[in-house]
């Protein structure tokens, strides 16, 4: 999609729903996803007659979306590394943290465990474990919260707008 006011292109990308969410979905996942160009946005309020429109800093929007993000971790298990976040994806930070409360990562899950982020010694005392949906469900099967404790959850999330 070109902005014929700028002569520039809006959209840098359009991703597939397989490409970004890789794995069953469940059908709640877009079709396709947009990304923006650098200085454009998606506003929900835009229709088909305004597809573009100058964006206003801190008035329009606060802040944005875009793939490039920050991570931060420090410890003394860990090691730094030069071009080691070239290497890390979103979808990395779950089973990682995973890893560091020493719970197994669901083979379903999708991302890994950030290994390269680890000194050689705590991998080697401490390698990252895995698990089966159906080895989980055992697991919490035996060391799960009883249905009092759910209900009491489920009432906290529904009080806090999480669930409905």
């Amino acid at each position: 999609i070109k902005d014929d006011a700028a002569d520039k292109l809006a959209i840098d990308n359009v991703f597939t729903r397989e490409k970004i969410f890789p794995g069953d979905t469940d059908g709640y996942a877009p079709d396709l996803l947009v990304q923006p160009a650098d200085g454009y946005a998606i506003f929900s309020q835009l229709n088909e007659k305004q597809l573009f429109r100058k964006v206003i800093p801190w008035q329009d929007i606060t802040g944005t979306h875009r793939i490039q993000g920050i991570f931060l971790a420090k410890g003394e298990q860990l090691v730094a590394k030069k071009g080691f976040s070239d290497k890390a994806d979103i979808i990395d930070i779950a089973p990682t943290i995973l890893y560091l409360l020493g719970i197994p990562v669901p083979d379903s899950m999708d991302g890994k465990v950030l290994t390269e982020m680890f000194a050689a010694d705590v991998l080697e005392k401490n390698p990252p474990q895995f698990a089966s949906e159906q080895e989980l469900e055992k697991e919490k099967a035996a060391t799960g919260y009883s249905e009092e404790e759910e209900e009491l959850i489920r009432k906290r999330l529904q009080g806090l707008g999480y669930l409905e």
